[in-house]
C-alpha cells in the first residue's frame, strides 16, 4: 500500500513536471513584466529592440526603458496597442523576420502566436533559387 502511494505521487510529479514546460512563459503577465523579458534578452544580444505592432509597423528603441515611456518625445504610446510582436528572430530556410505575436487586454497577455511575418517576404529561400535557376529556360 506503501508503494502505490510512492508511484502515485512520482506519477503526479512527472505530469506536473511536463505540463509546466507545456505552457506559455508570456501568458498572464502585464506589459511591464514583457518589458523584463525584452530586457533580458537585450543583455544578451546588445542592439535596438524591435517590436512588430500589426499592420505592418516595426518601432525601434535603444533600451527597454523607452518602451513603456510615454514622456521620451518621439515614436507611439506602446500602452495603446493591443498586440506586440517582439523578439524577432531569422529562419534558415525562409525570408524575412519572424516574431512571437502577443495579445493584450487589459494589460495582461491573453494569447501567443509563434512564428509570425513581421517582415520581409517570408518566401521559401530554395525555391527562390530554384526558380531563378529555371526561369532562363522560359526566356
Amino acid at each position: 500500500m506503501k508503494n502505490c502511494r510512492i508511484v502515485n505521487l512520482l506519477c503526479a510529479v512527472c505530469f506536473a513536471i511536463f505540463f509546466a514546460g507545456c505552457t506559455s512563459p508570456y501568458i498572464g503577465k502585464n506589459r511591464q513584466e514583457i518589458v523584463d523579458i525584452i530586457a533580458q534578452e537585450h543583455k544578451k544580444a546588445q542592439g535596438k529592440i524591435h517590436i512588430y505592432v500589426p499592420r505592418g509597423h516595426n518601432y525601434h528603441f535603444n533600451h527597454p526603458s523607452e518602451i513603456l515611456n510615454k514622456n521620451r518625445g518621439w515614436g507611439p504610446d506602446m500602452t495603446k496597442y493591443s498586440q506586440w510582436g517582439i523578439l524577432p528572430y531569422k529562419k534558415i530556410w525562409f525570408d524575412g523576420t519572424y516574431c512571437t505575436l502577443l495579445t493584450f487586454k487589459d494589460n495582461v497577455v491573453t494569447k501567443e502566436e509563434a512564428d509570425v511575418p513581421c517582415g520581409g517576404y517570408g518566401y521559401f529561400k530554395p525555391f527562390a533559387f530554384v526558380f531563378f535557376l529555371i526561369a532562363p529556360l522560359f526566356l
